[in-house]
């Protein structure tokens, strides 16, 4: 971004003369064109309804509305299905000798006494959270979040029911639905297992988009599941470095079960690897690494936001 006012104004003359791929000195429409790039810079996304309501003094009705709108709707769709992050980013960027006298000003931290007040205010406040909504794990409705994801994600929701139905077919179990655990001790920390069986294990479903027209052993011979072996006479294996063995072992000590039923599954079959709580796992490579990036990197941001003032977010050391 840039804070010279000028530069972000011929920007959006850009956008109205197509650039410099277009002659219309000769048409007399360049001058034109500028004075609406001009009300549309002074007025925002509305200057279409503001200009409408100007010329004939009240607002927009009929076809015109109906063209705002559509406009306004093809704008939120276009926001919504950009990639999401985590923090959005934008720099402050100071003006040098060409690009006038503006002062940028650079809002600093909050003090540590300050900070330490708001740290305590949200902590004791998300612990009542935690009191409160005890009871998601028993709403299944609950985990139906909107998640931004890409192809694999949503292939892996749309097929997910269909894999549970198989499994239990097979297995002669019943899988209920759960939603949202709370982690009992580490308030900020919660699961969503794919599903629960009986008091002691829960379920964790992979549907694997690149490996729908071939069955999860071929797959993973050919290398299009890498996150995954086969030991012994076939016999899957969740390799333990990988992130979804970490996320298994958050499950069973949030959900506090013993066991976890990991599934591969595609369209023309499935594999299943009994997965075990391992609690040094947990104490040694998951929670110590969690609390430190949410004390250390996501509190910070929530309390005392950097992104918005153009600085780099807290990053911890390793």
């Amino acid at each position: 971004m840039t804070t010279n006012l000028a530069e972000q104004y011929n920007s959006i003359v850009c956008k109205f003369i197509g650039g410099k791929r277009i002659n219309l000195s000769q048409k007399g429409t360049y001058k034109t064109r500028c004075e609406a790039a001009a009300v549309s810079f002074n007025s925002g996304p509305e200057y279409r309804r503001l200009v409408y309501k100007e010329m004939v003094k009240k607002s927009p009705e009929g076809h015109t509305k109906k063209y705002i709108e559509k406009l306004k709707r093809i704008r939120s769709q276009s926001q919504r299905s950009c990639k999401r992050k985590l923090f959005k980013m934008k720099r402050a960027a100071p003006p040098d000798e060409h690009y006038g006298t503006e002062n940028v000003v650079v809002i600093p931290d909050c003090s540590e006494e300050e900070y330490s007040k708001k740290k305590k205010e949200f902590l004791v406040a998300l612990k009542k959270l935690r009191r409160k909504y005890k009871e998601l794990k028993n709403k299944p409705e609950d985990k139906q979040i909107t998640l931004y994801g890409n192809n694999s994600t949503r292939y892996g929701r749309r097929n997910e029911r269909r894999a549970l139905h198989e499994f239990q077919e097979a297995h002669n179990l019943i899988v209920e639905p759960c939603g949202l655990f709370i982690d009992e001790e580490h308030y900020m920390l919660g699961a969503t297992p794919d599903g629960l069986v009986g008091t002691d294990a829960c379920v964790e479903i992979k549907c694997p988009a690149n490996a729908a027209d071939m069955h999860p052993k071929d797959a993973i011979l050919q290398k299009k599941i890498k996150y995954a072996e086969l030991r012994n006479e076939g016999d899957l294996h969740l390799k333990r470095i990988h992130s979804y063995y970490y996320q298994i072992q958050g499950q069973l000590h949030i959900t506090n079960r013993k066991l976890c039923y990991f599934i591969i599954w595609t369209p023309l079959g499935m594999l299943i690897e009994k997965i075990y709580r391992d609690d040094d796992f947990w104490n040694t490579k998951i929670v110590t690494q969690l609390r430190e990036f949410y004390f250390k990197c996501l509190l910070p941001e929530i309390i005392d936001p950097r992104s918005t003032r153009g600085r780099e977010i807290r990053n911890p050391p390793r």
